[in-house]
């Protein structure tokens, strides 16, 4: 837009085509400024109006937030940028498999967390998970210092000390039957029942291996 001034020494008839060449040049307003309703329901009309909108829409930058540094907060374009940049940062650096926006990558973590209401009914705190673990660690699960077995730091720990010490390797077993070890206690019950009957002693009535011993001679 050429820059236009009306000098004083204009006649009127230079004066007046001198602004209506500026009214051309900033063009009709008619239907094409959005007014907004302002204060008083001031209706945009003219650029001067157009402008107080803006400022009222955009609200002073002396207000924007103290954790935006001084100098990155001469105008709103520098505080959007300053955000993008060092608060938010690179899109490209989320974990998550939607780097598109901050809020496709909160609802796909949201995705991935799933319904609060759909935990265990076992679990009585629902308010979070962090709430709910804190609930199976304590309550459901207990504390690791008042296990039975030597090792106490996991749970996973007790029980391969049961498996592996306690209990034994089920390959071991002089059973036929080495799955496990209630099918091995089976397998040796039914030994005894067969052998219980052969020699006409009663299990139900109470039999022990010293009993039946002496009832098979």
């Amino acid at each position: 837009m050429p820059v236009r001034t009306v000098d004083k020494t204009f006649t009127f008839e230079q004066q007046r085509v001198e602004i209506n060449e500026i009214g051309v040049d900033n063009g009709d307003f008619s239907g094409k400024i959005v007014a907004q309703s302002v204060a008083n329901n001031l209706v945009a009309q003219t650029i001067t109006d157009c402008l107080l909108e803006l400022d009222t829409e955009l609200g002073p930058i002396a207000s924007i937030t103290s954790e935006i540094p001084a100098n990155d907060k001469d105008n709103v374009v520098e505080a959007v940028n300053y955000i993008t940049d060092s608060i938010i940062k690179g899109l490209s650096n989320l974990t998550t498999a939607d780097k598109t926006s901050i809020v496709n990558a909160i609802n796909e973590l949201d995705q991935d967390v799933g319904n609060l209401a759909g935990l265990s009914a076992n679990i009585a705190d629902h308010t979070s998970l962090v709430a709910a673990l804190n609930e199976t660690k304590d309550i459901i699960i207990g504390v690791l210092s008042s296990l039975s077995t030597t090792s106490k730091s996991s749970i996973v720990a007790a029980i391969n000390e049961i498996k592996d010490i306690t209990i034994g390797n089920l390959l071991n077993l002089t059973t036929q039957n080495k799955a496990n070890l209630v099918n091995a206690i089976n397998e040796l019950q039914a030994e005894v029942n067969t052998l219980a009957a052969q020699v006409g002693v009663s299990v139900e009535a109470g039999l022990d291996a010293t009993a039946l011993a002496i009832a098979l001679g």
